[in-house]
């Protein structure tokens, strides 16, 4: 140590804890034997591919040795890109965006990108308020999970020449690309589950009529009974406002409190919904599924933990999550303004939520 405390080139504090200096990429350069802009293109996993493979250990080896990070705000700047997007989810506390995230997170990372989140609360006026300081923060492309089916927002996302990619859900426009699970197939799978399970008569607790999950759930399941001669009269209906356990419960407050229907089975356009249902079931004297089977869509994450586990329809949130981003770069990369609409094949996840029914020879 240098007279008078300072330190000298032992790279320690005088407190004897390593420097936080940034290490420089000329030092990286310097020590595997490469100009800096190898090491520049090395760093940059869209650029990686122009250097040999042997070059890119040599120097991914050393950047590790020396603990070197990019410092990608400076790249940006000199590039005029900010390697991050924008991801406006519609409620974070809905338990199925964590698979997503994670699926994106993965994607990303994988290119070098990050992804900066906002929760736009279901609220378009939010949402368009989170587009705006988005695009403010140079984000070079965008992930919807809002889109509804007549959305004003894809067209704030043209207007400001803004590649976006819906998750989740798909709009009337076409203007833009998505990735969506099949959600026809869904319901005609759990209609037909239903039925192989005795079940004949049927009450539905549908989403949202003005996005696309509530809207084609709900079509494909009327579809699905009547193509197999069953006929839902309008009061065996409970089209809920929001995909939330509050409108599951009062679901089932108008359709079994209200109408006094009896169903033998009751499929929810969600889980969240299946849940609130089966809760409110219980208010009744009903247990499920011994008095009433109750099934849902999506398989979130605690689904096959409920009491009873819930029979229901995976959307593969985690792939689609991936698909979505991993389509959004692959536009950014080529630069091109195609529309691609993905659809992931769901499957059925039957459990004891679902019972079986004898009918009489």
């Amino acid at each position: 140590m240098d007279e008078g405390g300072k330190t000298g080139d032992t790279g320690r504090s005088n407190k004897g804890q390593p420097r936080t200096r940034r290490v420089k990429i000329s030092e990286v350069a310097k020590a595997a034997g490469v100009h800096a802009s190898t090491v520049s293109r090395v760093m940059d996993p869209l650029k990686r591919k122009m250097i040999s493979p042997q070059v890119v250990e040599k120097v991914l080896k050393v950047a590790r040795e020396l603990d070197y990070t990019p410092n990608e705000a400076a790249a940006g700047l000199r590039r005029r890109t900010s390697r991050t997007l924008g991801f406006i989810v519609p409620d974070i506390s809905d338990p199925i965006y964590p698979r997503v995230l994670r699926g994106v997170e993965d994607a990303t990372k994988e290119r070098g990108y990050m992804v900066l989140l906002g929760n736009a609360g279901n609220s378009y006026a939010d949402a368009s308020r989170i587009l705006r300081r988005m695009s403010a923060r140079v984000v070079e492309g965008l992930l919807i999970g809002t889109t509804r089916l007549e959305d004003p927002l894809i067209q704030d996302c043209l207007d400001n020449e803004l590649p976006t990619v819906s998750v989740m859900r798909r709009s009337n426009s076409n203007s833009i690309s998505s990735v969506t699970v099949d959600n026809r197939e869904g319901m005609r799978m759990m209609v037909d589950l239903c039925l192989a399970r005795g079940h004949r008569e049927f009450c539905v607790v549908a989403g949202p009529q003005n996005i696309s999950t509530g809207h084609d759930r709900h079509e494909g399941c009327l579809d699905a009974l009547e193509a197999r001669g069953i006929s839902l009269e309008k009061s065996h209906i409970y089209i809920a406002k929001k995909f939330t356990v509050e409108e599951g419960a009062l679901a089932v407050k108008q359709l079994l409190g209200a109408q006094g229907l009896r169903p033998t089975v009751i499929i929810c356009a969600n889980d969240l919904l299946a849940i609130g249902a089966m809760n409110a079931c219980r208010s009744f004297g009903l247990d499920c599924p011994r008095d009433i089977s109750i099934t849902g869509f999506n398989d979130i994450e605690f689904a096959k933990y409920l009491s009873p586990p819930l029979t229901t329809v995976t959307t593969d949130a985690y792939a689609i999550g991936f698909k979505s981003a991993t389509l959004l770069l692959d536009l950014l990369e080529s630069g091109g303004r195609q529309v691609t609409n993905i659809r992931i094949t769901p499957q059925l996840r039957e459990r004891a939520s679902l019972r079986a029914i004898d009918h009489p020879a």
